[in-house]
């Protein structure tokens, strides 16, 4: 059996024993680790034949296992591959066709409709077709360069012989597989944060939200948008909350290595009590939990282990928090609420649910698509409390 034989039949196995309870990258770490075989190229090759299998989505749904992870080498790779270059030598040359005639090649013409299921549920704007083709890529890898630290941080992967360029905000963006953390003071000199989660704060900007406001990130998760607020606005006065305690440690050391402080950070359980009186803060910040269907690009394989009926159940868990959350926004003050969702429950839905529950005005809401660019999907709104 060819070496590339033997991969195209592990990741069979992997795909066989994988039950989408645990993030794919995890389970992929822990299957490795059962046996010292496999050689770095080996896990490499392997687990990139397993995550183009899982960006097809539910296409190709009547090949084996097999055939469709050689199809999905040909599908997602444009490139030289040379395990697709020795199994299937004329995919390899046509490696740069549209992907809709390899589609129809494969006797699926309708194949990339097919890679996400749930064009109905769709947030409004969102094209279906560009949708679905953006999966077949992964997405790229963005930093944030902090306030100061942009001309080092730039020098630092310049003489690093690291190709970069450079977005708006202070982003840059490299190859997925760059070695920033050995380059340059991750946390410190710059943020690990995709595009668009580091464009959200932007319509604070576009408002003119003034700084030194009294401001709670009510799910802070590991506080990557706490980070970002103080760096746009220095003089915010700011608490953190999030139900999970051990988020919260983590968030403290981050806070500690990116210079940030904080007047608060507290264990909330926002979906069942109210944990601040009315009227406590002039800024709130609701990223709140979601399907995280944005962010699909990077964890391909929940296109194949998400069930619909999940959406209504995180639109309800986000109506609890909001209900909980907002009572503590001052009148005249601002509610920023953020999604890595494309669910329209989760979005525009939410946003004329918050209007109809609190006085609200809703100022903005803005659809940042990732598709095309090679970054996540987000979705905010502002409002300002009448």
């Amino acid at each position: 059996m060819s070496r590339y034989h033997s991969y195209i039949k592990t990741a069979a196995s992997v795909i066989e024993e994988y039950d989408g309870s645990v993030p794919l990258a995890a389970f992929l770490k822990t299957f490795f680790a059962r046996s010292s075989k496999y050689g770095s190229r080996d896990r490499k090759s392997v687990s990139h034949l397993v995550y183009c299998f899982y960006r097809c989505g539910h296409a190709l749904s009547s090949m084996t296992v097999e055939d469709k992870l050689l199809a999905a080498q040909w599908l997602c790779v444009t490139d030289n591959n040379s395990l697709l270059e020795s199994l299937q030598p004329e995919w390899f040359a046509a490696r740069l066709i549209p992907v809709l005639e390899k589609f129809k090649q494969l006797g699926e013409p309708d194949g990339i409709s097919h890679i996400f299921p749930w064009r109905h549920e769709l947030s409004e704007g969102i094209d279906p077709m560009e949708w679905g083709h953006s999966f077949l890529q992964q997405p790229d890898l963005f930093i944030r360069l902090r306030p100061g630290k942009q001309q080092k941080v730039k020098q630092q992967l310049k003489e690093a012989g690291i190709v970069f360029s450079e977005m708006h905000g202070d982003m840059i963006r490299l190859a997925n597989n760059t070695p920033v953390d050995a380059i340059i003071q991750i946390g410190h000199d710059a943020i690990v944060q995709d595009f668009h989660s580091g464009q959200t704060l932007s319509l604070l900007r576009q408002h003119n939200v003034p700084d030194g406001l009294t401001a709670w990130d009510c799910c802070a998760g590991s506080g990557g948008k706490s980070i970002l607020l103080t760096d746009l606005f220095p003089a915010t006065q700011l608490t953190v909350t999030d139900i999970r305690k051990s988020i919260l440690v983590n968030l403290g050391k981050r806070f500690t290595e990116a210079g940030v402080r904080a007047r608060e950070i507290r264990e909330a359980d926002l979906v069942n009590q109210q944990p601040f009186p009315a009227d406590s803060f002039q800024l709130i910040v609701a990223d709140v939990p979601c399907s995280g269907s944005g962010t699909w690009g990077r964890t391909p394989e929940q296109l194949c282990f998400f069930k619909s009926e999940a959406i209504g159940q995180y639109a309800d868990l986000q109506q609890k928090i909001l209900s909980h959350a907002v009572p503590a926004l001052q009148k005249g003050g601002w509610l920023l609420y953020i999604t890595c969702s494309v669910f329209k429950k989760e979005n525009e839905m939410q946003a004329d649910w918050l209007q109809k529950k609190f006085p609200l005005q809703l100022l903005q809401r803005e659809w940042f698509r990732g598709a095309g660019i090679g970054a996540d999907s987000m979705f905010a709104a502002l409002f300002r409390a009448l």
